[in-house]
């Protein structure tokens, strides 16, 4: 069970240690190897990138979009921790512990776009600590909340209310003019709880 516990706060660390030095902290507080880095190109380097923040963790880290497969796109940290998205809706995770394994995002794109009304499903799978698939159906329903002025952009505010099995969750989506998602706020899992997720054009600056 400790060394459970001490690989999940490895890879919790270890996640927020993106193109930047820190590995060697990592390695001091997990008394092990690091992972593998992952060999990021040029065109990857240069943008867009992803701000994403746990706050039942209270981490933080940029990813590069690595992968593109048809409409979903790929985007990791050095340290391989990744996130894959749907155009914008979160439908796998892998590095953070307790991952998501996949999602069906059809419904959610449909009320987006709103070609969906009423109630739909959404559902979620996941590994379990022995190697088995556990699936997570959730009613959810989509409301239009207006608009906000979000980072000086005026963004359509949409929010998706779900109830699962002793989950209830609410996703946001701050979505353009063209329709794109530049920021949300999606539940990954119960024990994980949400991500906030920025897309930025740029790189940001390293913090000095």
């Amino acid at each position: 069970m400790g060394a459970v516990l001490a690989m999940k706060n490895y890879m919790l660390v270890a996640s927020i240690c993106l193109l930047s030095g820190c590995l060697p902290i990592v390695d001091k507080l997990a008394g092990q190897p690091a992972p593998e880095r992952v060999s990021l190109s040029a065109e990857a380097l240069a943008g867009p990138f992803l701000l994403v923040q746990i706050p039942s963790r209270n981490v933080s880290a940029t990813l590069a979009r690595i992968a593109v497969n048809a409409d979903v796109e790929t985007w990791i940290t050095a340290d391989n921790v990744s996130l894959s998205f749907r155009q914008g809706i979160l439908v796998a995770s892998r590095g953070l512990g307790f991952d998501l394994m996949g999602a069906d995002a059809t419904g959610t794109l449909a009320a987006l776009s709103g070609s969906e009304a009423g109630i739909y499903r959404h559902q979620m799978r996941y590994l379990t600590g022995d190697n088995h698939n556990t699936y997570l159906m959730a009613g959810c329903q989509m409301q239009n909340k207006g608009s906000e002025v979000r980072s000086g952009q005026t963004l359509h505010r949409l929010e998706e209310s779900c109830v699962a099995r002793d989950n209830d969750f609410t996703n946001v989506f701050w979505v353009d003019a063209n329709g794109r998602i530049l920021q949300s706020r999606q539940w990954v899992a119960p024990e994980i709880g949400y991500i906030d997720v920025s897309l930025q054009a740029k790189r940001p600056a390293p913090d000095k």
